[in-house]
């Protein structure tokens, strides 16, 4: 549930050009990756991981489990009633 509203907020953003940068890293004209030349193997190699585990559906169940056992939301005590 938590992945579902986050990812629904991720294609809001993304539509209203609030901030989720192109594939370039650009935020509409401007923007970028603001870091040291030495650093973007680096930062490349992590955005790719990060669009891995994102695609990765057994990535979703275990950080929805980790969200409701061990960061507390929602936990099983949680009132389920509107």
């Amino acid at each position: 549930m938590f992945i579902e509203r986050a990812k629904a907020g991720f294609r809001i953003a993304e539509r209203k050009g609030s901030g989720i940068p192109d594939p370039a890293g650009h935020f509409g004209r401007f923007g970028g990756r603001y870091v040291a030349e030495t650093l973007m193997s680096a930062l490349i190699e992590l955005e790719k991981a990060y669009r891995d585990a994102w695609a990765d559906r057994s990535f979703h169940r275990e950080l929805d489990g980790l969200l409701e056992n061990y960061a507390g939301r929602p936990t099983p005590c949680t009132s389920r009633s509107g």
